[in-house]
């Protein structure tokens, strides 16, 4: 398994394991995807190039002592369902 950014080309299979995760239409998991920007997300492949799950990353920060520290915020992870139990999650 190997994590990189979601290409648009991916971006309809993508949307469809959200959908299938989240029980939501697929038409609406992609205009998610398009509204939160689609450099924020990741997808996670299998050894073979499918894709078995993803994730929006949120840039984010904390202030500690007085200064900003800059944090990643996740959001929308998904497996898909032959993807489950493999530690895809993880």
């Amino acid at each position: 398994m190997h994590f990189e950014p979601l290409q648009k080309d991916q971006l309809s299979r993508i949307a469809e394991v959200i959908s299938d995760s989240f029980n939501t239409p697929q038409d609406k998991a992609e205009l998610w995807i398009q509204r939160s920007g689609v450099e924020h997300w990741r997808v996670v492949k299998g050894a073979s190039g499918e894709i078995l799950g993803g994730l929006l990353r949120i840039p984010m920060g904390q202030w500690f002592g007085g200064r900003p520290v800059s944090m990643t915020g996740l959001a929308g992870v998904a497996i898909s369902s032959f993807g489950r139990g493999q530690g895809v999650g993880q």
